[in-house]
């Protein structure tokens, strides 16, 4: 059997969520598994979408090379050629870990000797000739990995991948300390959300949520964490309710602040395994998500909340609902719940070692 000992992760850009899991991805393997680790992201094409530089400078702390070597998140291949050419002497003997499928083709072009791609998941109203272009990616694999079994049949169905890793996610718990709970629950009760503020997390479905709960429970706040392109559209569809709704603005630990609300909601349209919820959930509140991704089965295993169907205001409110009337006490007992189950099986040590046994095999089989 080859021992892996070099990771060249691959993805388009390191920031927000994303960015964190591979972050704390990167450092586990070095810390606990003595892997040699790089990350390759690509050139900031788009001021939307740009490698976050701090993320960069933690990973440069613990020795941890951050490399911008091309243009592999647009499909063209003049782009993709050329950033295969920079990537070429980085994979020499090393695992290309690629966390979407076009640095997947990328790496195939660059020679590498084993390429594993982790399914993230993709918006559901991307162009459908993105569907065959990853199909086609996803055949250079040795190795494919996701965190949710909707993913995985998706990658089933409709790509015909035979065999798909399902790997749940883990977070490095260690900056997660406890947090101050004793204010709970609120007077007035506060929601809060923290995510991208882009149309894929669906916040505005939230805010359309928000008046058929106040017929119930009028008193209730929003509190809204996080920033992004859509910011400004969703200040003007709030603005209507004045202090109900609140924007916070970015924060860069989030976490910090889960102590000064009560329920958590994550009315996303289209996602995997959000880091966001697991946060949640350490920090002792009940949840309510969509039906996408892994939210079913986290809050389904965890038995920390509710699920509202996706793309569906009237079903988010009667979610949000069902738990805000089964009372303080009950809602303090669904939060314990859920940080039970986030510490107990969401830790990056056990994920580290359950994608070194994918790196293993695919260097086997190359």
């Amino acid at each position: 059997m080859i021992f892996c000992m070099k990771v060249v992760h691959l993805i388009a850009h390191m920031r927000l969520g994303a960015g964190r899991y591979l972050a704390d991805i990167a450092r586990a393997q070095q810390r606990e598994l003595g892997r040699h680790v790089t990350v390759a992201v690509s050139d900031d094409i788009d001021p939307n979408w740009r490698t976050d530089p701090k993320l960069a400078a933690e990973l440069a702390a613990e020795g941890i090379e951050t490399l911008r070597l091309g243009d592999f998140f647009s499909r063209g291949v003049p782009a993709l050629a050329a950033a295969a050419r920079n990537l070429a002497p980085v994979l020499s003997g090393a695992v290309a870990h690629c966390h979407s499928a076009m640095p997947a083709a990328a790496a195939h072009m660059a020679g590498a000797r084993a390429i594993v791609i982790t399914c993230h998941g993709w918006s559901q109203t991307r162009p459908e000739e993105y569907d065959l272009q990853d199909a086609l990616a996803y055949r250079l694999a040795r190795g494919v990995v996701t965190s949710s079994r909707f993913w995985a049949a998706r990658l089933r169905r409709d790509f015909n991948v035979p065999a798909v890793n399902l790997i749940e996610e883990g977070i490095d718990l260690t900056p997660f300390a406890p947090l101050d709970i004793s204010a709970r629950p609120h007077a007035p009760l506060r929601i809060v959300t923290v995510c991208e503020l882009t149309h894929r997390k669906g916040v505005d479905l939230l805010i359309a949520a928000m008046p058929r709960v106040w017929e119930r429970f009028p008193e209730t706040s929003l509190n809204i964490i996080g920033d992004g392109d859509a910011a400004a559209d969703l200040r003007a569809r709030a603005k209507p309710y004045g202090a109900r709704i609140t924007f916070h603005g970015y924060e860069k630990f989030p976490y910090a602040r889960l102590g000064e609300f009560d329920l958590f909601c994550l009315p996303t349209r289209s996602d995997n395994f959000p880091a966001a919820i697991v946060e949640a959930m350490l920090a002792s509140l009940p949840v309510v998500g969509t039906a996408v991704g892994a939210i079913p089965d986290i809050i389904g295993a965890s038995g920390c909340g509710a699920v509202a169907a996706p793309e569906n205001p009237a079903s988010l409110a009667d979610a949000l609902m069902e738990v805000i009337a089964q009372g303080p006490s009950r809602m303090a007992a669904l939060g314990a719940a859920g940080a039970r189950h986030a510490h107990a099986h969401y830790d990056i040590r056990r994920m580290v070692r359950e994608l070194d046994a994918v790196y293993r095999k695919a260097l086997d089989t190359a």
